[in-house]
């Protein structure tokens, strides 16, 4: 078996989300950010795609729901007194087996910035 270290600077926090190949982080930069698994054959395997920017102090903790096979939802926190949430709305609602088959540039435009839509916060 072969690992791979993804190593995000001034990472608080990470979250698998069901169903994708994704990986979200909060960051000491305050802000959240998606990345995608293209795959041990591609330098780097993980890439970013996006970044959700809302917070005003380091984002502390993730929380990620699977709402229906083509549904996120994304709920952020910080030292700032918002809890954030993120809605994507995405054409995969593939599994997983089945996202490994597509293009790499299909994440991109499946989880890229126009996926995430930023709801009012609580």
């Amino acid at each position: 078996m072969q690992c791979t270290l993804l190593s995000v600077a001034g990472c608080c926090s990470a979250v698998f989300p069901p169903g994708v190949s994704l990986l979200l982080s909060g960051a000491a930069d305050n802000n959240v950010r998606v990345w995608a698994w293209y795959g041990q054959q591609h330098n780097p395997p993980w890439r970013c795609i996006t970044e959700l920017k809302a917070h005003q102090s380091p984002v502390t903790s993730l929380a990620v729901q699977e709402l229906n096979p083509h549904t996120l939802l994304l709920a952020s926190t910080s030292g700032d007194p918002q809890l954030q949430l993120w809605h994507c709305h995405h054409s995969a609602g593939q599994r997983q087996q089945q996202l490994q088959q597509q293009q790499a540039d299909g994440l991109d435009s499946q989880f890229g910035p126009a996926a995430w839509q930023q709801l009012p916060p609580l």
